[in-house]
């Protein structure tokens, strides 16, 4: 979609499931409920998981969460930044393509809930944003 008047390659992208619906009308509507999106102003993609549960999701965790960030981008990455409840609370710089990294929130006390979602600046004009993750700690 590159209705917003920035650039004719803005694009937004869901992850439908591994399953027969896949990539089917059903497949992509059932991502974008389950709020497996996500928006860049470039040809890239973002991911955002903790453990096995993917961005979108309401997640559980006895411990301290462990927050797995993924960017592929068609120009090199000159940051990624992972945001909690609206605060930068880490970042990488890249000079390649591919970012990955991992971020473990030791700050997320028992009984506590946040959430976090990752933006990435590609280029010098060029930005891309994953769905939220919703993480509660066990007291």
């Amino acid at each position: 979609s590159s209705d917003h008047g920035q650039t004719p390659q803005a694009r937004a992208g869901v992850y439908v499931a591994d399953t027969p619906d896949g990539f089917t009308r059903k497949g992509i509507l059932g991502a974008l409920r389950e709020r497996r999106a996500f928006g860049a102003t470039v040809a890239a993609s973002v991911r955002l998981s903790a453990g096995a549960e993917p961005m979108g999701r309401e997640v559980v965790t006895d411990g301290a969460p462990a927050i797995d960030c993924g960017v592929s981008a068609p120009a090199d990455i000159a940051q990624c930044d992972l945001v909690r409840d609206g605060r930068f609370v880490y970042s990488v710089r890249s000079k390649a393509r591919e970012a990955a990294f991992q971020y473990r929130d030791l700050d997320l006390k028992p009984g506590q809930s946040s959430y976090y979602y990752l933006r990435a600046r590609i280029g010098t004009n060029d930005f891309a944003w994953s769905s939220p993750l919703w993480v509660r700690r066990n007291p």
